[in-house]
């Protein structure tokens, strides 16, 4: 009895410790504290696939690349950690599930580097450099994580298109000089993605927390991307010389995902 008394008090007190919030001093001004309340700037990732729900942080000063793919790997941890608590083990194969999000995880610092040097880079032919040089890492991101997740289970055929379709959504955050050539593909493949999320539900059919994960993490991509859309129709000669050509493209120029 006193044994059993003394693991329940040992374990309140490291629960307390565990849930005190950290507070930092006056003098600290660097680093990434947790908050309920606010979520990090929409320019570094768009969609939730990182962000959004998922981690909660607030930005104290701007953060160096290093920083940033830290950052990123801690928040793609996290999502597969509360993943885990909505959906039923019998979906997805969760071992197998979390090396390759950590497999995407790596992906993702190296397109959030050089989006960061993309960024701020003073030359405007540096900022070019690295605009081709991201969009080429997305194309060969794509490549690689058809060889990495084969297409046999409904699990691993909705994680390739979430990270398929987050990597095209990446591809519009630059527009700038010769990478917008390829702005009209990336554009085009995008569109694919409302048909994904409607052949995702009917592949699941009453699996009401794929649904729900479908839901959450494009409902509001959907939104984002028509806006950009048009945007880009209204701001770049040549972008809205196609679309006025070409119209809406239709799902067999582009080749949506089967």
């Amino acid at each position: 009895m006193r044994i059993n008394l003394a693991l329940l008090v040992v374990a309140l007190i490291a629960n307390k410790i565990g849930t005190t919030p950290i507070e930092l001093s006056g003098n600290e001004t660097s680093g990434v504290i947790e908050s309920e309340q606010t979520r990090p700037p929409e320019s570094f990732l768009h969609g939730r696939l990182v962000y959004g729900w998922y981690s909660r942080l607030r930005f104290v000063k701007d953060l160096s690349p290093e920083e940033t793919t830290r950052l990123v790997n801690t928040s793609l941890r996290n999502f597969v950690r509360e993943l885990k608590g909505f959906i039923s083990t019998y979906t997805f194969r969760f071992v197998l599930f979390q090396r390759k999000i950590e497999h995407f995880a790596s992906t993702l610092r190296e397109i959030e580097g050089l989006m960061y040097l993309g960024e701020h880079s003073e030359e405007a032919q540096q900022r070019l450099a690295y605009s081709r040089t991201l969009f080429i890492t997305m194309a060969r991101t794509a490549i690689n994580m058809r060889r990495f997740m084969p297409l046999t289970e409904a699990g691993d055929l909705a994680i390739l298109r979430m990270s398929l379709i987050h990597l095209k959504a990446l591809a519009l955050h630059d527009s700038r000089g010769e990478f917008n050539n390829h702005l009209a593909h990336s554009v085009r493949r995008i569109m694919c993605l409302k048909q994904d999320v409607d052949s995702w539900e009917a592949a699941f059919g009453k699996l009401e927390n794929v649904h729900f994960l479908t839901k959450l993490i494009f409902s509001d991509l959907v939104e984002r991307t028509r806006a950009q859309i048009k945007s880009l129709e209204n701001k770049t000669p040549r972008d809205r010389e196609f679309w006025s050509k070409e119209g809406q493209p239709r799902d067999g120029d582009f080749y949506c995902l089967a």
